[in-house]
């Protein structure tokens, strides 16, 4: 009983890690287009190699930005990609569950 608790929480802890990216959905206030931001987990759980993906109506996803040591680094460039659409161009952006 003890060893299946084990390997549940280890289950849910690695399922719960890999959750971690940030993913926004961004409608503009002005039509009904959406875009996508992704951050990508190239190793499952782990924050690095990573990359971020923008992707627009009807086009296959743009990497914008990657990284292989720093952990920060994609999630501020989707963070920064976010508000310049929150800001610039009319969007509104609400993160998504993953």
């Amino acid at each position: 009983m003890i060893m299946r608790t084990l390997i549940s929480a280890t289950c849910f802890l690695a399922s719960s890690m890999a959750l971690g990216a940030k993913s926004y959905s961004c409608k503009s206030n002005t039509s009904n287009e959406v875009r996508k931001i992704e951050v990508i987990e190239e190793i499952t759980g782990q924050k690095v190699p990573c990359k971020v993906h923008y992707t627009l109506p009807n086009q296959a996803p743009q990497e914008k930005f990657n990284a292989k040591n720093d952990p920060a680094f994609c999630e501020n460039g989707a963070i920064k990609i976010k508000e310049n659409l929150e800001k610039g161009q009319a969007f509104t952006c609400q993160e998504l569950s993953m």
